[in-house]
């Protein structure tokens, strides 16, 4: 894993160097063990290294053909970059054993179709010094990020918002546009950011930029929405596949020239990734586990128990409120777009890498492709319920203003939903990840009503989802809003603050693709992730197989409330100076949190005290 950064300007090739060294020592911490530099008359690109596949320096880069006419930056991880060199070794005489060399054969030998081949988490770039081109690509789950700014005179692409920031090219305004949907679902999605001007190469996205046109063209070439066929199989033989498919993943992705582990909760997902590591090799696999003092919170059992199961170097670590307290102001300092997740993230990563570990490995995916969270249960149920949809939509709003007769943060939303016009995912689905309502962010900034990036997107692929089988239409609705934007990017930032690469084998693309075809019947027939669970059963021990779901979250409803009390109120009131908020509306809800009123949680407390700190620390316009 490593930042990238590159310009390509019109009127400023004196300050070229200067500006892409600001933007690489913005992202130091992804690459600390190398930079390097390629500067022109109009195109800068910039690399800092974090070295995982041949350490030696000869795969630093920006890495150029023998030819010198193709220059290559890299963030990310092939996993199948063996194959795709053996298939180039007889017209490319490689000088490395990198997988970022087989990028750059492979896009000389393909060009833009050699995103194709590649299987890995990826964003990269490469400048054609003949042709006057320049290639963007980002990976097919968006697990890699790249963010660019494009304006008449410059355009600027990065790894990390706060790498354009720092080269001074434009002005660092709040987006309202950003701000709404930050505030609605704890993220903001692509290919919108939280800054005016700022967007991100959507998900399994690339983009040409003509340097001497000044111009951009983005296209799509893999989408969460495309038409899958139904799978035409018996039940063994989906469980034999899904099986295969999660076995080949985990085998790809312990490719490493350093010392690898993995994040070991306790839980179905991560237990099942650890067992499969074990058998890939014959050294004892390093495992981490984030335990807490509270014990409803606290897994550490379970992880143990996995542990001993498959015989690995296991390491517990216990977190304390105080402890995250004290780390705080560097956890958040270490946030490059605000998010409401991500902290759980952090530490573990942090003590992930003081073990001696570069690389790990994270049972992220399981729930969103096998139907692990309620409410997957919930909108199956919903959709295939005749009675509600012929029942006048007018009668359905009146029983959700009955509940107005119990005060409750999820009834507000079971009120949303029985408001539903349509049965769609469309319609449906929204409300389940909302955080606040329109009129709630009116409230809390006069911010007006803004598009809702859940609704539009949903919208956008309508023909698509409605041939796909009920549970995999939430997949996608749920990978491409709060997996995508919150829970991989908090992967991606709060991993990489720390130099630790983080690999998610759930999110092979191979096996989302499969997993979104898999009919309703065999995925959910009577338990969340039944499938996934029968399909590696003699992986896992029975008493993490019949477990109860628990997310892996910290205890922050209490810790709001005491330890970290003083630290949320002193953030929410300097929120309530900027000119985006309304101080009155952010005290009362403040408020409410504090008396336990259970229309408030405390995500929604913790959004705003990460937003008014990454305000502050990154010198926003307030």
């Amino acid at each position: 894993m490593c930042g990238i950064a590159g310009i390509v300007s019109r009127t400023q090739s004196n300050r070229l160097s200067d500006c892409i060294r600001k933007m690489t020592d913005a992202v130091r911490h992804r690459g600390p063990d190398a930079e390097g530099f390629f500067v022109d008359d109009k195109v800068a690109l910039g690399h800092r290294r974090l070295s995982i596949i041949d350490t030696s320096s000869a795969a630093n880069q920006p890495m150029f053909d023998s030819s010198m006419r193709y220059a290559l930056i890299f963030n990310g991880e092939i996993y199948n970059y063996r194959e795709i060199r053996a298939q180039l070794e007889a017209d490319y005489v490689f000088r490395t054993q990198s997988d970022s060399e087989v990028i750059l054969a492979a896009f000389i030998r393909w060009g833009e179709h050699c995103i194709g081949y590649l299987n890995g988490i990826f964003a990269f770039a490469i400048y054609d010094t003949v042709a006057q081109r320049l290639f963007l690509c980002r990976d097919r789950l968006g697990v890699k990020p790249l963010y660019y700014y494009h304006d008449d005179q410059v355009f600027l692409f990065a790894s990390e918002v706060r790498s354009l920031l720092k080269s001074g090219a434009f002005s660092k305004r709040l987006s309202l546009v950003g701000l709404a949907d930050y505030l609605a679902y704890q993220s903001v999605h692509e290919p919108r950011t939280i800054v005016e001007g700022v967007y991100q190469v959507a998900s399994g996205c690339y983009a040409w930029v003509d340097v001497v046109q000044h111009t951009v063209a983005l296209h799509t070439y893999w989408s969460l929405r495309m038409f899958r066929p139904a799978l035409d199989q018996s039940l063994p033989e989906v469980e034999r596949q899904v099986a295969d498919l999660v076995t080949k993943a985990v085998e790809r992705q312990m490719v490493s020239d350093v010392p690898i582990g993995a994040f070991l909760s306790g839980g179905i997902d991560s237990s099942i990734i650890v067992g499969l590591m074990a058998r890939c090799t014959d050294q004892p696999v390093n495992t981490v586990n984030l335990s807490f003092q509270e014990d409803q919170y606290d897994e550490s059992e379970y992880a143990v128990l996995a542990s001993r199961r498959f015989n690995t170097r296991h390491h517990t670590i216990t977190l304390s409120a105080q402890q995250l307290h004290d780390e705080l102001p560097t956890v958040l300092k270490s946030i490059d777009r605000p998010s409401s997740d991500g902290i759980n993230t952090y530490m573990v990563s942090k003590y992930t890498k003081e073990t001696g570990l570069t690389v790990a490995l994270s049972g992220l995916g399981g729930d969103e492709l096998f139907a692990g969270y309620p409410s997957f249960r919930y909108y199956y149920d919903l959709f295939g319920s005749g009675l509600f949809w012929h029942t006048p939509r007018l009668v359905r709003q009146l029983a959700g203003h009955s509940l107005n007769l119990v005060a409750s943060y999820r009834l507000e939303k079971l009120k949303t939903v029985l408001s539903s016009k349509r049965r769609t995912i469309g319609d449906i689905y929204p409300p389940f990840r909302r955080l606040f309502k329109d009129p709630q962010i009116r409230e809390l900034t006069g911010v007006a009503n803004q598009p809702d990036f859940a609704v539009t997107y949903l919208a956008a692929g309508a023909e698509e989802l409605s041939q796909m089988p009920v549970l995999s239409q939430f997949s996608v609705a749920e990978i491409a809003t709060y997996t995508e934007s919150v829970l991989l990017k908090d992967s991606d930032q709060m991993s990489m603050a720390n130099a630790l690469e983080l690999r998610v084998p759930f999110f092979d693309h191979e096996l989302v693709d499969y997993a979104l075809s898999i009919p309703d019947d065999y995925k959910y027939p009577t338990r969340p992730k039944q499938l996934l669970v029968d399909s590696l059963k003699e992986i896992l021990p029975e008493a993490i197989r019949s477990r109860p779901k628990r997310g892996f979250e910290l205890p922050w409803n209490y810790w709001l409330k005491n330890e970290l009390k003083g630290f949320c109120r002193q953030r929410l009131k300097g929120l309530g100076q900027t000119r985006y908020f309304q101080a009155g509306a952010i005290d009362t809800l403040w408020e409410n949190f504090l008396k336990g009123d259970k229309r408030v949680i405390w995500s929604q407390i913790w959004a705003l005290v990460v937003l008014a700190e990454w305000l502050s620390n990154n010198e926003i316009e307030c």
